[in-house]
C-alpha cells in the first residue's frame, strides 16, 4: 500500500488527476480516495480500469443507472481520453418518465482527464431529480466514470458503468440492518431500461440465512430509470440482509441494475458504498480462487467480508465449504481457515482482523477465498469506526496457483 500516493511518488502536495500504471507483468491495484472530519475519513474506492477495454466510443455508449440519486446529492462526472486525439461526448438524464433536461456536451483533451463538477445543473436538472445518465462519445474514445456525493456529509460514491445483463446477475447483498457503532444500513437500487421497447424485469430476493425468498416482477417502459429507496424494507417489506438476482426480457443487453448500500447518520446524512452486481470474473468454484486487493489494518478501520453462494435455490445440500487465506504485506500467509457458506445464501466475517486474533491487522494484506464446491462470490468492506463509512473492496479471480 502506498499512502497518500500523489504526494509520496510524484511530490505534488496538491491537485488530481489519472494515475497510469504499465506493468512489466500483470497486477491488480485499486485505490481509494477520501478526506477527513473530526470523526475520521470518508471517501470512495476506484479499481484500476483496463485502459482499451474500459473505453466508451460512438458505438459503445456507457449508462450509469445510479448518477442522480435524488435529493440532497451532486454528481461529478470523470472524462478520461484513450485514444490519444481528445473525445467529445454526448449526455442525457433518464428519469421515471423518460429524458430529463436537455443534451448537453462535453470534451476531453487528447491524452487527458476532465472533471466537470454538478453534471445535473449542466444537464437542466431540478434538485430533487432522480434517475440514469447516458454517455456516448460522438468523437474519439474516453474512459467515463460518475461520482455522486452526499450534500449532507460530503460522502462520496463512485459509479463504474452499468453491466449489461445477457444472463441473470447477482447483487451481493442488499439489507436493512443496524450494525455495530450505531450505523444503520439500508440499501438503494437503480434501474434503468436503455431499450427502445417495453422490458419485465425480474426481482428475486432470497435472504441469506433463511429459506425466505420472494420474486417480483413488473415492466419498464422504454428509456425508464427507476430508484426504489431502501429496497430490501419498502419493496420485500423485509428486514436483514438477502441476496438479489435479476434478469430482463428483450435483447441481449437487458435492464441496467445497480445498488449502494449506506449508513444514516443522525442529520439524515449517509455515508455508503457502491454494491454492484458481479462480473463474469467475480465468481469462483472449485478450483479456482477469488482475491479481495485493497484491505487495510489499523485501529481506525474494521475490515468485513461477505460470502454468498450463488446456486438459483437451495439444494439437498445445505451448505458449501471455502477456504479463506490472509496474505500480509510481506507475502506471508498470516492466517488460513474454513467457513460453511449456506446454498443460495451469504454470510459476512464481521471485523476479521481480531475476530481471527490477528489484532488490528496488517498495513495491508491480501484475502483470497478458494471454494471447496459450489458457486461463490465475495466482496469485503473497509468500514471507518469513527464515520461508519464502508469502502467496497471487490473479489476478482485470481491466478491458479
Amino acid at each position: 500500500m502506498i499512502n497518500d500516493a500523489l504526494k509520496t511518488i510524484f511530490n505534488q502536495e496538491n491537485g488530481g488527476g489519472v494515475f497510469f500504471i504499465t506493468p512489466d507483468q500483470g497486477i491488480n491495484v485499486t485505490s481509494r480516495t477520501y478526506t477527513r472530519n473530526d470523526k475520521g475519513t470518508y471517501g470512495f474506492g476506484m479499481n484500476g480500469i483496463d485502459f482499451y477495454a474500459g473505453s466508451a466510443s460512438a458505438r459503445y455508449p456507457v449508462t450509469f443507472s445510479g448518477a442522480f440519486p435524488g435529493p440532497n446529492y451532486r454528481t461529478n462526472m470523470l472524462l478520461t481520453d484513450t485514444g490519444g486525439r481528445g473525445a467529445d461526448t454526448s449526455l442525457n438524464a433518464i428519469g421515471l418518465f423518460g429524458a430529463m433536461g436537455s443534451n448537453t456536451g462535453f470534451s476531453v483533451g487528447a491524452d487527458r482527464q476532465q472533471q466537470y463538477n454538478f453534471v445535473g445543473a449542466y444537464l437542466g436538472l431540478l434538485s430533487s431529480d432522480a434517475g440514469a445518465l447516458v454517455i456516448q462519445p460522438v468523437r474519439g474514445e474516453a474512459i467515463a466514470s460518475v461520482i455522486t456525493i452526499d450534500n449532507k456529509t460530503n460522502d462520496a460514491t463512485y459509479y463504474p458503468p452499468d453491466l449489461p445483463s445477457p444472463i441473470v446477475r447477482t447483487i451481493p447483498v442488499i439489507g436493512h440492518v443496524d450494525g455495530a457503532n450505531n450505523s444503520k444500513f439500508r440499501s438503494d437500487l437503480y434501474m434503468y431500461n436503455p431499450s427502445t421497447t417495453t422490458r419485465t424485469v425480474t426481482l428475486q430476493m432470497k435472504a441469506w440465512d433463511s429459506a425466505d425468498n420472494q420474486t417480483l416482477s413488473f415492466t419498464m417502459l422504454p428509456q425508464e430509470a427507476r430508484v426504489i429507496p431502501d429496497v430490501m424494507f419498502r419493496l420485500f417489506g423485509r428486514s436483514g440482509l438477502a441476496r438479489l438476482r435479476y434478469q430482463s426480457t428483450g435483447d441481449a443487453n437487458g435492464v441496467r441494475v445497480t445498488s449502494r448500500t449506506y449508513s444514516i447518520d443522525e442529520n439524515g446524512g449517509t455515508y455508503g458504498f457502491l454494491m454492484p452486481p458481479l462480473n463474469n470474473f467475480q465468481s469462483a468454484s472449485s478450483g479456482d480462487s477469488l482475491e479481495i486487493l485493497g484491505v487495510t489494518g489499523g485501529k481506525q478501520y474494521r475490515t468485513n467480508v461477505g460470502l454468498v453462494e450463488l446456486t438459483a435455490f437451495p439444494t439437498g445440500t445445505t451448505t458449501v465449504g471455502a477456504r479463506i487465506d490472509i496474505i500480509d504485506n510481506t507475502g506471508k500467509q498470516i492466517d488460513t481457515f474454513t467457513v460453511n457458506v449456506p446454498v443460495a445464501g451469504g454470510m459476512q466475517l464481521n471485523d476479521i482482523f481480531h475476530s481471527r486474533g490477528l489484532g488490528d491487522g496488517p498495513t495491508a494484506a491480501l484475502i483470497r477465498i478458494t471454494p471447496l464446491g459450489g458457486l461463490v462470490g465475495a466482496y469485503a468492506t473497509s468500514n471507518d469506526n469513527g464515520t461508519n463509512d464502508p469502502t467496497y473492496l471487490a473479489a476478482n479471480l485470481g491466478a491458479r496457483q
